[in-house]
């Protein structure tokens, strides 16, 4: 029997149900992932990974289903970090100054758990709003454009490339991308 696995977050459960695609009935799993003090929110779930953000810790926290292990990302003194989306191991994330007005999209590999990257650092950059898909990571960059209206930007992990999607004096925010980055 093959089976598919969909998944709901709630707090610090995440309730998943096994779908038979024989057409069976499906069983609801709850697995409970970080039950201590604080708040946990904006859960994102792709493949082994389940990424989401908690405070006041303002840290980006990661489950992985097949060893049943929660940990952080690690942070950096004087920012705050918070979760944007996940792709297979790659969690992307804003961290934002807490000094200065200088915020960062970046990129963390929860397979080597090498310390996070910045994408495309750029002084005084104003970035927020990064999804991924694949390689592939959109987000909404205010230090382009005028009257920061934002911008929406693609950048390729893969060949280090940005490209600006958008261009006008409208306020752009909140892109999204598909999960195999083509789109």
């Amino acid at each position: 029997m093959r089976i598919l696995l969909l998944a709901a977050f709630t707090f610090s459960t995440i309730a998943a149900a096994v779908v038979p695609l024989d057409g069976g009935s499906p069983a609801v799993v709850q697995v409970d992932i970080n039950t201590g003090p604080g708040q946990h929110f904006d859960p994102h779930v792709s493949g082994d990974v389940a990424a989401y953000s908690s405070a006041p810790a303002d840290e980006i926290r990661f489950y992985r289903f097949s060893t049943a292990t929660d940990d952080a990302v690690p942070s950096a003194p004087g920012f705050r970090d918070i979760l944007s989306d996940v792709s297979n191991n790659l969690i992307v994330f804003t961290r934002m100054s807490t000094t200065s007005a200088q915020d960062g999209v970046f990129v963390f590999d929860t397979v080597t758990g090498d310390f996070p990257t910045e994408i495309d650092p750029q002084p005084g950059s104003q970035r927020i709003g990064a999804a991924i898909g694949d390689s592939l990571v959109a987000y909404a960059d205010f230090g382009l454009g005028t009257a920061g209206t934002g911008e929406i930007v693609a950048y390729n992990l893969l060949t280090s490339t940005q490209t600006r999607l958008t261009n006008d004096l409208a306020f752009d925010q909140n892109p999204a991308g598909s999960p195999l980055g083509n789109a």
